[in-house]
């Protein structure tokens, strides 16, 4: 992966650890960003939430935020994957996401 497509899907995933790093079911975020996977030339971020036991309408509102992400990253190609369930305290997201991924921190600095 360049340096260029990391820094697109960090931009993009900064932007959405800033709405939902407060939301107390949100448990870890990671990015994969990659030019031309899924269109030649066009950024493709891959962004995956783990959420802690959401109900239905907290899951729902939550991937509505996601929203807005197309109209501040309008040339790429975004993917959102959402797991809902029990996570462990040492909870490895392992094949969930694919190889190269990176968390991003949900805590603020």
């Amino acid at each position: 992966m360049a340096i260029q497509d990391l820094t697109v899907a960090q931009q993009v995933a900064g932007y959405f650890a800033e709405v939902v790093r407060d939301e107390p079911t949100v448990k870890q975020l990671w990015v994969l960003g990659e030019l031309g996977r899924v269109e030649p030339g066009r950024e493709s971020v891959d962004i995956w939430l783990f959420l802690d036991r959401a109900d239905e309408a907290t899951e729902d509102r939550i991937i509505a935020t996601a929203s807005p992400l197309g109209d501040q990253f309008p040339n790429v190609h975004l993917m959102l994957h959402v797991t809902n369930g029990e996570m462990p305290a040492n909870f490895e997201p392992g094949s969930e996401v694919y190889p190269g991924a990176e968390p991003i921190l949900l805590t603020r600095r």
